[in-house]
């Protein structure tokens, strides 16, 4: 028998509200009424509903984070390391096909142009030699530079093909057009973006120069 039970003597503790003596094992307290009792022993059921919540959590925590790792390490390399490059996309403007041909047989090719006006009285004046035709479609724009006097084609530039105004992807912009580097007819200048700020390696279009 404990210490207490040979002595007569049992154990209390004082309530928390009235610091009364009550029996140790009271639930409540018989001078203020106050529950003595913690809030799980108060709620036991909600208690070990709450308990068995939060284990459950964890495991499916450690479930979700398991397979997770397993499809990291399963992940083929093209997904790790994408090519830079999309497919092979169809040719928007065959600007090889035009080539040798001046702007009114470029017009005559490709119709009305989305840009179409003609340089003023005041403009020829001052000495503008150069002038530029544009065209749109699908989402890719052509522009064509030529001299005003012979109407023969300086240069063309391909543009616009992503709708962020810049793309890294050299291809895209090649496919778009129909052209192919190391293609002896024509010389190809992938024009960097500048503005507002450099960005090495990203592209608002190419260039292109007949040879």
């Amino acid at each position: 028998m404990s210490q207490e039970a040979q002595s007569g003597v049992e154990r209390t503790k004082k309530c928390s509200k009235c610091k009364e003596e009550v029996l140790y094992d009271a639930i409540k307290c018989k001078h203020c009424g106050s529950e003595l009792r913690s809030w799980p022993g108060q709620h036991p059921i909600l208690s070990k509903f709450i308990a068995y919540s939060g284990l459950l959590m964890l495991v499916l925590i450690i479930f979700i984070w398991v397979l997770n790792s397993i499809g990291s390490i399963a992940t083929p390399v093209s997904k790790i390391n994408p090519s830079p490059h999309r497919e092979q996309v169809s040719s928007v403007f065959d600007v090889p096909s035009l080539l040798g041909k001046n702007i009114n047989q470029i017009r005559t090719a490709l119709g009305t142009p989305t840009y179409d006006k003609e340089p003023t009285k005041l403009q020829l004046s001052l000495g503008v030699t150069e002038w530029d035709k544009s065209w749109e479609r699908e989402g890719a724009d052509l522009l064509v530079t030529y001299n005003i006097k012979t109407k023969k084609v300086i240069d063309f530039f391909i543009g616009g093909v992503d709708p962020s105004g810049s793309t890294n992807d050299k291809k895209l912009l090649l496919d778009v057009a129909g052209l192919k580097e190391g293609d002896p007819k024509y010389k190809l200048e992938f024009v960097e973006v500048r503005v507002p700020k450099p960005e090495p390696g990203f592209y608002t279009g190419v260039k292109v120069m007949p040879q």
